[in-house]
């Protein structure tokens, strides 16, 4: 099949609703309607205090964006739009202008659309939301060309602690589009808004749309009521007011909802439009809600083990963990782990050289700190410079390890099993709890591995294997004396045959 009205020839494209992705060429839509099954129904309760006449969030919305030549409505109004806002809730420092803190139309749309661009739905969105949470644009960046990318395991991991609970669900939800006998009731959804919240629609977008097609812009729609059915949308509704179009005939002709829509800030000036209460109620097919998991910082449950020495490994249980990226890392009383392997309920980290006893601390992608759980760094020997020394002389050696103490009886020595040696160490000082200096005395001790061993001030005995290496010292001269001695061996035969060769001239005269 050829590519429609230009769009690039990227995964495969379902023949069957087709004009419910291409709009009118430029602006593209892509809204599937929900089953419905299995979704719940929610009910607003009523404040008791007259609504506002009007409210505005759309200050706290990242910039208006654009789902260009695809049908991602769904995922841009659901993970874009409302997920990022929902998350700013929380985060209250999040800046929604960077892209690590919006949410991913790509993300959604390229698990939710089977494969084709022909469209999602909202009830997929939010199982998706509920099941594998989201990750930033900035993780997986938006492509209006590729549909079928699929996340990585890594950017799983990192979704999971972005998942929304269970209790989605809708205002109404229609079965065929309007106009609809009974009329939606909007007093849920202005309450819901009223009280500071958003939600996401699915209308169907007629041809008299404001700056479709050749259509001018209008900061207020309301249907003609004979233009034909361009196809389905998704929508971020992000307020209301009573008086959104004053010259209206009544008070269903003057409201209207504030929507946000995703074909860039350019369309319809500004990238929004408010849609009648007439049109609201008689033809938007469904309004959804959702809440948010909070809180989703990273969260330890268990170490095993608790305690250990550097080099050792330890398994860190929890929650929300993510994935190993940005500012995500492990702490160990300050000192942080090289290379551990996240997923986000558990992570394997090396006990690093350096660390003492003290809290230990998981931190996510955004720095965001754990809480702590103490780690008991035992005593014990990790490292010695230099590591090897020749059997001619003495070595100053720094020795390196956790819970090194002064006292009565310490001390650090070279011991090679093969040979049953021992190197005591002199001029031993202790120089921290991570360090300690001393001489060994190498002259004419056997070649080969020896450990480190060192006994310290509170009578515990640490050792680090095959740690030092005494080498063959190359005595200065020898190599030129056996070449001395080699060539007088040859003059000496020289000398020999010349004078067996003058005998003989002597004979035979």
């Amino acid at each position: 099949m050829m590519p429609a009205l230009g769009r690039p020839a990227v995964g495969n494209r379902e023949a069957a609703g087709a004009s419910n992705v291409t709009g009118d060429g430029v602006h593209y839509l892509g809204l599937k309607p929900s089953s419905g099954v299995g979704a719940k129904k929610l009910t607003v309760p009523l404040s008791a205090a007259p609504l506002s006449t009007s409210v505005d969030l759309s200050s706290q919305l990242p910039p208006v964006g654009n789902q260009g030549n695809q049908g991602s409505c769904v995922a841009w109004s659901t993970s874009y739009y409302y997920k990022s806002w929902s998350e700013k809730q929380e985060h209250t420092g999040w800046d929604l202008n960077n892209a690590y803190y919006q949410y991913s139309p790509s993300f959604m749309y390229n698990q939710i659309n089977g494969g084709y661009d022909n469209g999602a739905t909202f009830q997929n969105a939010f199982a998706l939301l509920q099941n594998t949470g989201d990750v930033d644009i900035a993780e997986m960046p938006y492509s209006s060309s590729n549909w079928t990318n699929k996340p990585t395991a890594a950017q799983l991991e990192a979704a999971k602690p972005y998942r929304i609970p269970s209790n989605w669900s809708y205002f109404w939800l229609h079965s065929g589009w309007g106009p609809y006998s009974s009329s939606n009731d909007i007093t849920g959804v202005k309450t819901w808004l009223d009280s500071g919240k958003m939600l996401v629609m699915a209308f169907p977008v007629y041809t008299d749309f404001p700056n479709y097609g050749s259509n001018p812009t209008n900061p207020y729609y309301v249907y003609n009521g004979t233009s034909g059915l361009a196809g389905g949308h998704g929508v971020c509704i992000c307020g209301y007011d009573d008086n959104a179009n004053p010259s209206g005939a009544d008070a269903d002709h003057r409201g209207g909802f504030k929507m946000v829509n995703s074909w860039g800030p350019s369309w319809n000036t500004n990238g929004f439009v408010y849609l009648s209460y007439d049109f609201v109620k008689r033809y938007v097919r469904e309004a959804w809600s959702m809440s948010d998991l909070s809180p989703d910082g990273p969260s330890i449950s268990s170490l095993n083990p608790s305690s250990g020495v550097p080099g050792n490994s330890v398994t860190i249980m929890g929650s929300n963990f993510g994935t190993l990226r940005r500012q995500a890392k492990v702490s160990f009383n300050g000192v942080n782990a090289t290379s551990p392997t996240f997923t986000n309920a558990s992570i394997v980290a090396t006990v690093p050289t350096g660390a003492t006893t003290g809290p230990l601390t998981v931190y996510d992608w955004d720095g965001k700190a754990s809480n702590s759980v103490t780690f008991t760094v035992g005593f014990g020997v990790t490292s010695i410079t230099p590591t090897t020394g020749t059997n001619n002389g003495t070595v100053n050696v720094t020795i390196g390890g956790n819970g090194f103490v002064a006292g009565t009886g310490a001390g650090a020595s070279l011991k090679q099993s093969s040979s049953s040696t021992v190197i005591n160490g002199t001029s031993f000082v202790v120089k921290s709890p991570t360090q300690i200096t001393c001489t060994f005395d190498l002259n004419g001790k056997p070649v080969g591995t020896y450990d480190v061993v060192v006994v310290n001030g509170d009578g515990k005995v640490g050792t680090y294997a095959n740690g030092f290496t005494v080498s063959q010292a190359v005595v200065c001269g020898s190599s030129s004396g056996a070449s001395v001695s080699v060539f007088a061996a040859t003059l000496g035969l020289m000398s020999l045959a010349g004078l067996g060769l003058r005998r003989r001239k002597r004979h035979s005269k």
